[in-house]
């Protein structure tokens, strides 16, 4: 359940965030309420996922595919153009991710 907690709080956190850009480009108030509601969602699932494992493997495993997450949604949602560097960073975070998650236990 903890990594289905982690996901769902990235994606709604990042979901806010689109929102949030959408707001910030048409001022359409709509879209600061519901992004701020999106964060509010990501917040509950993100303590749910700390009930499951530690506070550091949750906060540790959240950013990176927050910025995973970011990176796509900036290139295919908003047109923007990525540098070779954000590529690079993304590929490294995304590396991250899989040896934080590694766990031959499960």
């Amino acid at each position: 359940m903890f990594l289905l907690y982690v996901v769902a709080s990235t994606v709604l956190y990042v979901g806010g965030d689109i929102l949030g850009k959408i707001w910030a480009t048409n001022n359409n108030w709509w879209y600061f309420g519901l992004g701020l509601g999106l964060y509010t969602l990501g917040g509950a699932a993100a303590f749910y996922s700390i009930r499951e494992t530690s506070l550091s493997l949750a906060l540790l495993v959240m950013p990176p595919i927050a910025i995973i997450l970011s990176l796509m949604a900036g290139r295919f949602l908003f047109d923007e153009r990525l540098s070779t560097v954000q590529y690079a960073a993304g590929g490294v975070i995304l590396l991250a991710v899989i040896i934080l998650m590694w766990n031959p236990k499960w």
